[in-house]
Order: structure tokens, then C-alpha cells, then sequence
């Protein structure tokens, strides 16, 4: 996809086109040149074909190799929420529906954005600011559970950084990277993946999809996905490479009375490539929520 703007940034060309094909090159610059005219002697194919051939070179370059030789600041295993999210891996978290993934998910995000909350959970958390996609609700949902769980703790308002979605993760990558580098983010909470995964759950293919997407993305991330329909073994629905790719996955229980403004839930460690396994974690999430 290639988008051409001005030096007053407005945009005179965007299109889908083969990099490595002269009449594209050649259409490009035509369309172009029908709204700039050059006062350099470089025609505007000549730019259109440096532009082609360096992004080719680039993706193709990658990422440098580089030597294991302990600068890469491996000493100690490293957490953005210890024990539950490690730090610069793809984390995952799942559950039956309505078990409280969104409650934890945003509970989290208040600990990272710095709230102070006294509890008793023992979670040690590196502050940093959070991304919150949501494929499943709204801004207006979203608001009144986070206000919720503010008045439940007395904290001040935390300002997480919140984004409707409605197109496949995958597709969204590159405006993503954006917003990550502009705005510092340190935490990408996905919610959820069968929405974001953009197709069958079950497919393998989807899944490195997904997860080649929260690479291209970087930083830490938490997803959340639904639990495997039936059988004994408890891991998220879908296909095998969603707990594969997870380099740490944890399966909520919860438990809630009717009326309730507290949410009381458990977190079993299913799966690490990282560390040790974690022993079970219980907490109890409070909220006030009027109505």
C-alpha cells in the first residue's frame, strides 16, 4: 500500500502496488507528477524508484544479528506485573465468558498506570502507560467499568488509552506502531482474540497471524481469549499455537453473587516458556457501578 504526500503533508496519491514492478513504478509517478512538479533535476520516477527499492531492501534486511553476549540485560527474568505479565513477551489470559477478563484486564492497567491500590494481591508492577484495544464493547462500557473499579479503590482517574476496533490485528499494525511510539506505550491489551484474530480461532495459520502481529506491534501485550469448549484439559479455544505462542498463559475462575460490587477470581498458571511455573493467585476485584 503506498501513500504519497506533499511537503504540506497533504496527500496526492495512495494505492495497492508491486514494488517490484516497473509499470506500477511508472503509474505512480505519473499520478504524481500531475500534482507536484519538481524543481530538481531527479525525475519523479527516479524517486518513485528509490522509494520502491528501499523499502524492498528494507524488509528484506529485518533485524540485525547480533552476538549472546550479555549485554542484552538477561540477568533476571523481567515483569511489566510480576507474576502475571512478563515483560516484552505476548501474555495471555483466558476464561469462560463474563468470568471478569475485562475487569482484570482494566484492573491491571490501573496498576501499570501507577494507581495506587491497597490490596492484597502481592503484585509487583513496572509503571507504564497502556493501550486498550477492545473488539467486544464500547468507550461508554468501558468508561463506566473503569470509573467502577476508581471509586471501588478511591483512586484518583487513570487515563488508559482506549481504542474501538473493528479490523483484524493483523491489519492494524502499522497505525498500531504509531500510536505505541507517539503516545510511549509500555502495555497493548487485546480484547479479545477471537475478534482480533481475524478468522477461525481454530485455524493455525490465523494464529501466527495474530501473534506475528503483536511481534510487528513490540512491547508487552495481554490477550484475552475464551476457554476450550469440554474436555479436561484447560487451555484457550482455538488452535493449539494460542497457548504455542504465549510465552505465559493464565486460566481465570470467577465468582460473583448477584448484586455483588466485588468480583472474586482466581488465576491458575497453565503454561510458561519462561521461569517457573506460578503458584495459584486469588484476589478479590471491588467496583461501585450505579444501576
Amino acid at each position: 500500500e503506498v501513500l504519497v504526500k506533499n511537503t504540506q503533508g497533504k496527500q496526492i496519491y495512495r494505492g495497492r502496488n508491486n514494488l517490484l514492478s516497473g509499470r506500477s513504478k511508472g503509474d505512480v509517478a505519473k499520478e504524481c507528477a500531475k500534482w507536484v512538479t519538481l524543481q530538481h533535476p531527479l525525475t519523479m520516477e527516479a524517486l518513485v524508484t528509490f522509494a520502491f527499492s528501499t523499502t524492498i531492501d528494507r524488509y528484506r534486511e529485518g533485524e540485525p544479528a547480533v552476538h549472546l553476549d550479555g549485554d542484552g540485560n538477561a540477568d533476571k527474568l523481567a515483569y511489566r506485573v510480576d507474576p502475571i505479565l512478563l515483560e516484552g513477551m505476548p501474555n495471555l489470559v483466558f476464561g469462560q465468558g463474563g468470568a471478569g477478563k475485562t475487569w482484570l484486564a482494566l484492573y491491571l492497567s490501573m496498576l501499570t498506570h501507577g494507581a495506587f491500590i491497597s490490596d492484597d494481591t502481592g503484585l509487583t508492577v513496572e509503571p507504564g502507560n497502556v493501550l486498550y484495544l477492545d473488539y467486544e464493547t464500547s468507550r461508554e462500557v468501558m468508561e463506566r467499568r473503569l470509573r467502577g473499579l476508581e471509586k471501588g479503590y478511591s483512586t484518583a482517574k487513570v487515563p488508559v488509552l482506549y481504542r474501538r476496533c473493528y479490523h483484524p490485528l493483523a491489519q492494524e499494525t502499522q497505525e498500531l506502531q504509531r500510536i505505541v511510539a507517539d503516545k510511549n506505550v509500555e502495555l497493548v491489551i487485546v480484547d479479545s482474540v477471537g475478534m482480533a484474530c481475524g478468522g477461525e480461532p481454530e485455524s493455525a495459520q490465523v494464529a501466527v497471524e495474530y501473534f506475528r502481529a503483536l511481534r510487528t506491534i513490540g512491547g508487552t501485550s495481554l490477550s484475552l481469549s475464551h476457554v476450550t469448549k469440554g474436555g479436561e484439559q484447560r487451555t484457550a479455544f482455538g488452535s493449539v499455537y494460542f497457548m504455542n505462542y504465549a510465552r505465559s498463559a493464565w486460566e481465570l475462575q470467577a465468582k460473583r453473587e448477584e448484586g455483588d460490587q466485588a468480583l472474586t477470581i482466581g488465576l491458575f498458571h497453565r503454561k510458561v516458556n519462561e521461569g517457573a511455573f506460578h503458584k495459584p493467585l486469588g484476589m478479590t476485584l471491588t467496583f461501585g457501578l450505579e444501576g
